[in-house]
């Protein structure tokens, strides 16, 4: 029986070794919950105000030193930082969590094996209120009689902290000249916060002005027509 008894030590002993070899091998009694940044709402394009964070227990006490993956899997956004070691408290926390186009948002953090992953962390992505209406292009052109100005009027619809502004209403007026004239107005703002006319035709010869407002801020338009 010897001969048995010696084999079986090494190979013991490498059993042992393999379980002491990555902390989150041994799944077990591992569990991934969420420590912060549940159910946030910001700005669509900015990040969340709380970056949010993932705490790891094993048989009930803080783990260190395993990783945790977050990935933006709804809504278009971005995270930095996205793969992450726990700290000494078993907290991994992304650097921050930028959110996409307006609507329900979704962040996943994972550690394979563990109870609880992936987590999964919702947010919500509006739109922040107009504060500035932009000139783009189109203003102090001119045209011939029943032509088109070379370039479309295009406005830009912004926040106080300039972030373009998708979804908002614009209302394209003349204030002189002919209505016939503007053709393929956008009547919302697009993602990138622009909306324009397809085209701005001179109806009548002398002066034509159009006006685009939004949120009750108004830009000017002036061409001429010859």
């Amino acid at each position: 029986m010897r001969p048995s008894h010696a084999l079986l030590v090494p190979v013991a002993l490498l059993g042992l070794a393999a379980c002491g070899a990555d902390p989150a091998a041994q799944s077990d009694n591992i569990l991934a919950t969420l420590a912060a940044g549940a159910s946030q709402t910001t700005v669509a394009g900015s990040a969340v105000p709380i970056p949010p964070a993932v705490q790891v227990f094993r048989a009930g006490e803080p783990l260190a030193g395993v990783t945790i993956t977050f990935e933006v899997t709804r809504g278009g956004g971005s995270v930095s930082d996205a793969t992450v070691t726990t700290d000494a408290d078993g907290i991994a926390r992304v650097g921050a969590w930028v959110l996409g186009t307006i609507g329900p948002q979704e962040l996943v953090a994972s550690l394979p094996g563990a109870l609880g992953s992936p987590v999964r962390i919702s947010a919500l992505a509006v739109a922040g209120v107009p504060a500035i209406v932009e000139l783009v292009q189109g203003d102090g052109q001119e045209a011939r009689v029943y032509a088109s100005v070379p370039n479309r009027p295009i406005v830009r619809v912004l926040d106080a902290a300039g972030r373009p502004l998708a979804g908002i209403p614009v209302t394209w007026d003349v204030a002189a000249g002919d209505a016939a004239g503007v053709r393929g107005a956008d009547v919302v703002t697009l993602p990138d916060g622009t909306a324009g006319l397809s085209k701005w035709i001179m109806i009548r010869p002398g002066q034509n002005v159009l006006t685009a407002t939004a949120a009750g801020i108004t830009v000017t338009f002036r061409a001429t027509g010859t």
